[in-house]
């Protein structure tokens, strides 16, 4: 089953703050072989990680290594995210889906993570 980590106000550890930032992106779970691929939504980014919303979180666990792809839309090609799950949560759910889960950048060019925080802000959060 997943294990559920997700701290408190007085135990939150983030350092930078978060960006909202709602868009599509196709996840894969590098730690399990054969999982295949499933949609999520971001919710919000920041320079460490982003929060993302699937029907799919169950199958995630605290310290799963995930390749994250979003379209970009400026270009055409896809921006890739490599990131570590570092909670998952039921409680945290929304419209989009019944899982909530954070994840911290994990080998993701600064580039890249300046990239999706620029477009949230261009875009006011929507892609």
């Amino acid at each position: 089953m997943v294990p559920v980590d997700m701290p408190g106000k007085e135990q939150d550890r983030r350092r930078a703050p978060r960006v909202p930032l709602v868009a599509k992106g196709q996840v894969v779970n590098r730690s399990m072989a054969g999982a295949g691929a499933f949609e999520a939504v971001s919710a919000d980014v920041s320079e460490g990680g982003l929060r993302l919303v699937s029907s799919r979180g169950d199958s995630l666990s605290l310290h799963d290594f995930l390749v994250i792809n979003f379209p970009n839309p400026d270009s055409g090609n896809t921006i890739e995210c490599k990131a570590q799950v570092v909670w998952v949560s039921r409680s945290y759910a929304d419209k989009q889906g019944a899982w909530s889960f954070g994840c911290s950048f994990f080998q993701t060019p600064p580039d890249t993570v300046l990239h999706l925080m620029v477009r949230a802000h261009r875009d006011g959060g929507r892609a």
